[in-house]
């Protein structure tokens, strides 16, 4: 605005004194040398208003560059700050499982170290109900004596059936499915094997028939491989396979 003025203010003045000189002088008789000196005067006014036009708007876009790489490092700064915070909360999210995990593994690790003590006492109370081997061989028994050592054998194997069910049912919430149903099925051919034992002695009268040991033994084989597949299993989840 001020350059404005100054022009107005200069083309007047130069105006005022081209007519004060044509009165004087005449029009025919302006020398070029004066209207020379007077349009030097206005094109260094222009050129000055020019370059002040000039700097203000260069210094008008530093001004605007200056706002907007503010603006942009305020919003960088918020989504940095925006970052941090869910990075805190993912941090804090996985420190919580790692440590459920954490938890659920050595809930998990007892567990099977436990099943894996009664699996052992079912394993040999259940080979023990009809013995394969030197174990068959017949001794001087009362028929009561009898009676008692079967009834003992089944009263055995029942304690750790028992025992070993508790031990995976009171843990299944720790064991992972597979698991639970490997161990399901051992416990379903052991099974198999006391109701073929209480079913031999009730067709033989209380006797141990010898082709019922032919019987036992794939009993026994069915359920010593089960064992294995869940030994396998376990060890492989414990990448120890």
């Amino acid at each position: 605005m001020k350059w404005t003025y100054l022009i107005t203010f200069a083309l007047a003045l130069a105006g005022s004194y081209l007519g004060s000189y044509v009165r004087k002088k005449g029009e025919n008789r302006a020398v070029r040398e004066d209207l020379d000196e007077i349009n030097r005067k206005l094109e260094n006014i222009k050129s000055e208003f020019v370059e002040s036009n000039a700097y203000a708007a260069e210094k008008g876009k530093g001004l605007a560059t200056k706002e907007d790489v503010g603006e942009i490092t305020r919003t960088v700064e918020q989504v940095k700050s925006n970052i941090a915070m869910s990075l805190e909360l993912i941090k804090l999210e996985l420190g919580k499982k790692a440590t459920i995990h954490r938890l659920a593994a050595e809930r998990e690790f007892e567990a099977l170290t436990e099943i894996g003590r009664f699996l052992y006492e079912l394993q040999l109370a259940t080979m023990g109900l009809r013995p394969l081997g030197i174990q068959r061989i017949p001794l001087n028994e009362t028929e009561e004596q009898k009676q008692e050592k079967y009834q003992r054998r089944y009263d055995e194997w029942a304690k750790g059936h028992d025992a070993f069910m508790d031990a995976v049912e009171k843990s299944k919430l720790f064991l992972p499915h597979h698991l639970y149903l490997l161990f399901f099925n051992i416990r379903r051919l052991s099974f198999n094997e006391a109701t073929d034992f209480r079913t031999a002695l009730a067709l033989g009268e209380g006797k141990l028939p010898p082709g019922t040991f032919e019987q036992a033994e794939k009993n026994i084989a069915e359920m010593s491989k089960a064992i294995d597949e869940a030994i396998v299993s376990i060890r492989q989840r414990y990448g120890i396979e």
